[in-house]
C-alpha cells in the first residue's frame, strides 16, 4: 500500500525500490527512495493507537522516546538506523543525503501532531512522507540513476532471488 503510493506520488522525480533483501540476512528493506533531496531508507509499520514523541528519563538525563499506543518502541529505532547504515556503505552517501524513516499505517495522530525525528530517524505517515520526498535537492536524473542502480545492485529485489536463496523462505 505504501509504495504504491509512494510511486504515484513521485511518479517521474525519482526512483523508489520495494522490498529489498538484505545479502547474508532474512531481513529486507521495505522501501528506499532515490529522489532530488538524497536517498530515503523507509521502514513501514502497521500499528494502530496514537504515535508519539515522548521524553524519558530523569530531570537531568531525558531523552526521546517513540510511543505508539502508550507503549515504548524505540527499539523499532535500531532496525531502520542498521539500514540506513548498509545503504550508506554500498553507496558512499552520507548525511545529509541520507534518510531513515519509520512510516506508520492506520496509526493516529495527534490533531496538532506532526512528523517528527528520534535519534534522527524521521517518524511520519505516508502523506507527509511524499510530500517531503518531493523537495528539491543536490541529485540531478543521472545521479538518481546511478544510485539506484548502486542500490538495486547492493540490495536485490526479492523477485530476482531464486526460491532456494530468498530468505523469506526456510532452509
Amino acid at each position: 500500500m505504501v509504495g504504491a503510493y509512494l510511486s504515484r506520488a513521485l511518479r517521474a522525480s525519482g526512483v523508489v525500490l520495494h522490498d529489498r533483501s538484505i545479502p547474508g540476512s532474512r531481513a529486507n528493506i521495505d522501501h528506499i527512495a532515490i529522489v532530488p533531496s538524497g536517498v530515503w531508507i523507509i521502514d513501514t509499520k502497521r500499528y494502530h493507537g496514537r504515535v508519539e514523541r515522548r521524553r524519558v528519563g530523569g530531570w537531568l538525563n531525558h531523552q526521546p522516546a517513540l510511543y505508539v499506543n502508550g507503549c515504548n518502541r524505540t527499539n523499532l529505532l535500531s532496525g531502520i538506523a542498521r539500514q540506513g547504515t548498509m545503504v550508506a556503505q554500498a553507496t558512499g552517501a552520507g548525511r545529509p543525503l541520507l534518510r531513515t524513516v519509520l512510516c506508520f499505517v492506520d496509526a493516529e495522530w495527534g490533531l496538532l501532531t506532526r512528523s517528527f525525528t528520534v535519534d534522527d530517524v524521521i517518524v511520519t505517515s505516508m502523506r507527509p512522507l511524499a510530500a517531503a520526498l518531493q523537495g528539491h535537492g543536490p541529485l540531478d536524473d543521472t545521479s538518481i540513476r546511478s544510485l539506484a542502480q548502486r542500490i538495486s545492485a547492493a540490495f536485490p529485489s526479492y523477485d530476482n532471488i531464486s526460491p532456494r536463496k530468498s530468505p523469506r523462505t526456510p532452509q
